[in-house]
């Protein structure tokens, strides 16, 4: 269960995607629940053979009318319970072993009454990064029981998950009492060439908000642009923090170099990544990275801030990792345009370090950890299949689910 899926576009989507693909490759049968945003995509659609039923739903609370959304507050009033109903009916309907919240956000209200009264259903929560980090900030710390209900979830969970050490120890900072953490790194398909077709365009990708990092990338790349005029430019993305973005660039006058696409496809993204130089990550935070194995797959050397679990895979590759600063940016981009066969070569040995998260390794690691929680159920064992690899249901929850081909 996603906090949103295909054909919206996003890291977590991305990776949820991959998972829930790939299991079903495996013999598994799957659902996916998640949120109906934007409210034009249909309630329900199969994607690549997975149902995805789509739920808009609202649990009204003191923070809509704080924020001035009457309308969100009225509509959940109205809707919710019905909703929740519909949402628990239809788990049930689908009956999976596993379920396996990924992004947990708006599927906590849904679950929690079901999780209480149910030992039938495995629980899996899978931590990306904002969803933990959100926890931290002293805007939320002020509303006291902001974390409660997601609090009650990690400890109903028979497995949690994050996608580096980082986002663990995050996440156990947060929640000390977090049982059974297991790291599994996000993987992505191994490409076997770089693109031929090189332009002199920076390329970076991710949501316009502030932990993103591109006003930092913008002020590294006016640095160096009155001595690289033939340079530009790309950023991938849309989001809250556009207007700043590009007003920034107009102060520094380089708004005729720097294009900002708005929102792309995965297909047009990793387009435009193959057409880059270099892809440049200037994040202050970041839970993973998967802009940087998806740069890596395409043979691209990369530039990082130094943050989160960006070191986990960028560390000992040759990939740049510096300060979320501009100065520090900018004198990483200008050794990068300077020497383009040093660039090359890193993006040329990036198509083996990536080979390291590898979508086998993602999913066979994913796979093991829900046979592990079937079998031991945190108050009893569960019965003894004679073919356990032949009826095993997943539910994942981006929200998203899953069983395995076959049942009945």
């Amino acid at each position: 269960m996603p906090s949103s899926y295909p054909p919206v576009f996003g890291g977590v989507e991305t990776v949820v995607h991959t998972l829930a693909t790939g299991l079903r490759l495996r013999g598994h049968e799957m659902l996916v629940v998640t949120q109906r945003y934007p409210r034009s995509l249909p309630a329900k659609q199969v994607i690549d053979g997975i149902p995805v039923h789509r739920i808009l739903a609202f649990r009204p609370d003191a923070a809509m009318l704080r924020n001035s959304r009457f309308d969100l507050f009225l509509y959940g009033v109205l809707t919710w319970h019905w909703k929740k109903r519909a949402f628990l009916s239809m788990l049930r309907a689908f009956n999976p072993d596993v379920i396996n919240i990924h992004f947990p956000d708006w599927q906590i209200h849904l679950l929690r009454s079901m999780l209480n009264g149910t030992k039938k259903t495995c629980l899996v929560t899978s931590i990306h990064g904002h969803d933990i980090e959100r926890y931290h900030s002293e805007h939320t710390k002020s509303q006291g029981n902001a974390g409660e209900g997601l609090a009650a979830v990690l400890q109903f969970s028979e497995a949690v998950v994050t996608c580096s050490e980082y986002m663990k120890g995050r996440t156990l900072h947060a929640f000390p009492e977090c049982p059974r953490i297991h790291v599994i790194p996000n993987g992505v398909e191994a490409a076997t060439a770089r693109s031929a077709n090189e332009e002199n365009i920076i390329v970076a990708s991710g949501r316009f908000v502030q932990n993103k990092g591109f006003d930092i990338l913008l002020h590294a790349f006016a640095v160096i642009a009155d001595k690289f005029k033939d340079w530009s430019l790309r950023i991938v993305g849309d989001g809250e923090r556009r207007n700043i973005l590009e007003k920034i660039a107009a102060a520094h006058c380089i708004s005729d170099r720097v294009d900002f696409t708005g929102k792309m496809s995965r297909e047009q993204t990793l387009a435009i990544v193959r057409s880059a130089a270099f892809v440049v990550i200037p994040s202050r935070k970041e839970g993973f990275g998967v802009v940087a194995l998806e740069a890596m797959r395409e043979g691209k050397a990369v530039i990082a801030s130094n943050v989160g679990g960006l070191p986990e895979i960028l560390a000992n590759t040759g990939n740049a990792l510096v300060p979320p600063d501009s100065d520090a940016l900018a004198k990483a981009m200008m050794e990068y345009i300077l020497f383009p066969e040093k660039r090359m070569r890193i993006g040329n040995e990036n198509l083996l370090h990536v080979k390291r998260f590898s979508v086998q390794r993602f999913l066979d690691s994913y796979e093991a950890l829900y046979s592990s929680v079937l079998k031991t159920d945190r108050n009893e064992a569960l019965p003894e299949k004679k073919n356990p690899k032949s009826d095993t249901r997943f539910a994942l929850n981006q929200h998203s689910g899953s069983r395995r081909a076959g049942e009945q």
